[in-house]
């Protein structure tokens, strides 16, 4: 069964060419049935076609502190208005920074689709480990300890990075 898959894509709106940078290296999978959903900024100098959508977004609605102090926008929004337009059932949220290594595709593919929510893992450009399978709440860990991928009975305790994640849609719109 191939799998059909939406990439959905938060961004500010001043980052066009990280944007296109993230489309050929999607385009470089060889993925035969993907869309890719950005959303941020009025405006955008990427061509729109029948795989590449931009939902434009006034980066100005909401704007909040983080937890360091710094500015930020309302990046949930635009994470929700992403899945909601996406068609496909498997869908991949995430920042405009993020990259996929040439086997994603055939790593992704040799994993199936029977789950709801997948985490994979998350490596830095220079191999090292990054964000991916953390502890949330357990009471013997540290929070946001890294845990081996091999661990399943921590599952309970999982908790989602925010710059990446793989969800079928459904499940992302039931919270």
């Amino acid at each position: 069964i191939m799998t059909s898959i939406s990439f959905c894509i938060t961004t500010s709106g001043t980052n066009d060419a990280g944007i296109q940078n993230i489309i050929d290296n999607i385009a470089s999978l060889g993925i035969p049935e993907y869309e890719i959903i950005f959303c941020g900024g009025f405006t955008t100098t990427i061509e729109q076609t029948d795989k590449i959508k931009h939902i434009p977004f006034d980066e100005n609605s909401k704007s909040h502190v983080t937890l360091h102090g710094h500015a930020g926008r309302w990046t949930t929004k635009k994470k929700n208005l992403c899945v909601e337009a996406a068609k496909n059932e498997v869908v991949v949220v995430m920042h405009d920074y993020i990259f996929f290594h040439p086997n994603w595709w055939q790593e992704f593919q040799a994993f199936g689709t029977h789950w709801d929510i997948c985490v994979h893992q998350c490596l830095l450009s220079n191999g090292v480990r990054a964000d991916g399978w953390r502890i949330d709440r357990h009471p013997m860990l540290p929070r946001w300890s890294m845990v081996p991928y091999d661990m399943e009975d921590l599952v309970q305790y999982m908790g989602l990075q925010g710059n990446y994640n793989v969800v079928k849609r459904e499940r992302w719109l039931e919270t």
